[in-house]
């Protein structure tokens, strides 16, 4: 080969080039308008306790694209909230937080569970 030839032949005609997908399409097609939920207003306007619990976890959900309303996504936080809830007893009876903290706080790992069936 002279200094001349091209160090790469060339091939007669265009190249082929193999078809890449982009990494978008590996994601599974949502539609949010089937999936909004909302958490349903009390005649005054305003939203219990419990259902702010509601709301604010489901806001945070679909900020990654999740909701209450799929099981699976509410058996995973049940989950995990029972789990915290057995931390939170282990505290308790090591004395590292005091009967009332663990009851206030206990009562608010257990509203938080009840989150997934208030959200319609």
């Amino acid at each position: 080969m002279s200094a001349a030839d091209p160090a790469r032949p060339r091939h007669p005609g265009p190249a082929v080039l193999a078809p890449v997908l982009p990494i978008t399409a590996a994601r599974p097609r949502r539609h949010p308008s089937s999936e909004r939920t909302s958490v349903p207003l009390q005649p005054d306007g305003t939203l219990t306790p419990h259902q702010r619990i509601a709301a604010r976890l489901e806001h945070l959900l679909s900020e990654i694209g999740r909701t209450l309303t799929d099981e699976a996504t509410a058996d995973g936080l049940r989950v995990g909230l029972s789990q915290a809830r057995l931390l939170l007893d282990g505290a308790r009876k090591q004395g590292l937080i005091t009967k009332e903290a663990y009851e206030e706080l206990d009562g608010m790992l257990a509203a938080m569970m009840e989150a997934p069936g208030l959200i319609g």
